[in-house]
């Protein structure tokens, strides 16, 4: 009996439980279909966010890179080309040997000079240290014997002549007593004036004169050096050879072409532009740059030339844009897509036109705020054929409504579908 009480006991609980969880579902149910009901009364819109952003007004192009520069590649002199270290397509930097000439001749030619040098700049250090003790000491023996020979036949001199006075001795050995005597005499002064002049050193003109051949010698070294130098054939520009006329082992001779080297770290973009777009166009303004081989990479170029000439066919005017290409990346005979940018708004509300209702007397959005539509007036201007700048009426953070504008009234209740991207 009691078991049975159990049992009835636990199914009522049971059953009571179960209508619980029934009543439950039934509430949540019925209020999902209020909901629904209640935003079938509303209008689904998409809405985008109010941003101020720094807008850039750009004008799109296309054309070929080219090389901006090309010149010729030549020797400064004659002679057998014996290293060639490039080819067509090679890339080069400014002042890499790209090719020389023999160097034997010049090499040999420079040690001379060299050596020639070092010998004149000797003679100039000797002459202007002087005489060395040594030298000074043989000039100075030499006068004492010159002193010692005068001083003798000076004393035979005077003696043969105070006999030939007394008449004791003949003219004829007077004579030849006399010549050795001025010999003697002739001598001494010699070797007194060499002294002197080893004890005063070299004269200017001396020392000038030793200048002269240092200065001449030194100049036939750097002539020398600037022949070897010149064998040596450099690229003038960082670039790409074009164009190449020469074999190695050829006789090249000087300002001859022996190639075509093309300016890549800098390069050109030639685009037409319709006479109708030429008034937004001016020297100086930038362009971002796109080519196929690198999507991701936006390249940074200035227009530098405007043409003069109108084309009458396609009623367009060639412009030239540079672009920085330090990396080399851009090719000559890329195709490339160019964005001129011809004016630009800092701190700017942008919107799409078509989220503006524009008329002659006023131009009108429609912001959502609280599930509600405002009907906003607000003061702008077209700045691209699809792109409205707002001046007044709007700030930043506020729910601009994009879809559905001609179901729209002020008041009106709406809910959001989607958040969307109207700027």
């Amino acid at each position: 009996m009691n078991f049975s009480k159990r049992n009835s006991v636990i199914f009522s609980l049971i059953l009571m439980l179960s209508l619980m969880i029934i009543l439950a579902g039934c509430s949540k149910q019925v209020k999902r279909v209020n909901q629904t009901k209640e935003e079938v009364k509303k209008s689904p819109v998409s809405i985008l966010t109010a941003k101020r952003k720094d807008f850039k007004v750009k004008l799109p192009v296309t054309g070929t890179i080219e090389g901006i520069k090309e010149i010729k590649v030549f020797a400064e002199s004659n002679g057998r080309l014996v290293n060639l270290r490039i080819g067509e397509g090679s890339q080069v930097k400014k002042g890499e040997i790209i090719g020389s000439l023999e160097k034997d001749n010049l090499k040999v030619n420079l040690k001379q000079a060299r050596a020639n040098l070092e010998m004149n700049q000797a003679n100039l250090a000797k002459i202007k240290a002087g005489a060395r003790p040594q030298e000074i000491k043989q000039v100075q023996a030499v006068l004492h014997q010159a002193q010692a020979s005068y001083n003798k036949l000076k004393l035979d001199y005077d003696r043969i002549k105070s006999l030939y006075e007394k008449g004791t001795t003949t003219k004829a050995r007077l004579d030849a007593v006399k010549a050795n005597y001025e010999v003697a005499k002739a001598k001494l002064e010699s070797a007194k004036e060499n002294l002197s002049l080893i004890k005063a050193g070299a004269r200017k003109e001396d020392i000038l004169a030793a200048k002269a051949k240092v200065k001449q010698a030194k100049a036939k070294l750097e002539s020398s050096k600037l022949q070897l130098n010149d064998a040596n054939i450099t690229a003038s520009i960082s670039g790409v050879i074009t164009d190449l006329f020469v074999e190695e082992g050829e006789i090249v001779k000087p300002n001859a072409s022996l190639a075509y080297l093309v300016k890549m770290g800098q390069v050109l973009l030639e685009a037409d532009i319709s006479t109708k777009d030429l008034a937004k166009v001016k020297k100086g303004q930038m362009v971002e740059v796109k080519v196929v081989s690198y999507p991701q990479n936006i390249f940074k170029g200035e227009i530098t030339r405007i043409g003069d000439k109108v084309n009458q066919r396609s009623r367009t005017v060639q412009v030239k844009i540079e672009i920085d290409n330090s990396g080399l990346k851009l090719k000559s005979g890329m195709f490339a897509e160019g964005k001129i940018i011809i004016d630009t708004f800092e701190d700017a509300i942008v919107l799409s036109e078509r989220v503006v209702e524009q008329s002659a007397n006023q131009d009108i959005i429609y912001v959502i705020k609280d599930g509600r539509v405002i009907k906003r007036k607000v003061t702008g201007e077209l700045i691209t054929i699809n792109k409205y700048l707002v001046k007044s009426g709007l700030t930043q953070g506020e729910r601009v409504i994009m879809t559905n504008l001609n179901e729209l009234q002020d008041g009106s209740q709406v809910y959001v579908r989607k958040q969307g991207s109207g700027q």
